[in-house]
């Protein structure tokens, strides 16, 4: 085990992932899962299945970067394990 010294360094690396096609519930119908790499800690927000990038981006700076904070360093997300953004 590699103890992570800087808990800002845990929050570099990420997966996103979209759980499509369930029922309605209060207008959504997906859910966007984010899993840190190395802490393994879990968001998991509701949304629509035609979201686009551009709100996928607002929808995780707003739920997920206000709580931990925006990387000091470039981060890596890698989305539906087929695209890896680099930021």
């Amino acid at each position: 085990i590699i103890a992570i010294s800087d808990s800002k360094q845990a929050m570099q690396s990420m997966y996103l992932d979209f759980i499509i096609d369930l029922s309605h519930s209060k207008g959504f119908n997906v859910i966007l899962t984010i899993v840190y790499q190395y802490t393994k800690m879990a968001h998991f927000l509701a949304s629509i299945k035609d979201i686009t990038s551009e709100e996928t981006t607002n929808l995780v700076i707003r739920e997920v970067f206000r709580h931990h904070g925006l990387p000091r360093t470039s981060s890596v997300i890698i989305v539906d394990h087929n695209l890896c953004l680099n930021f």
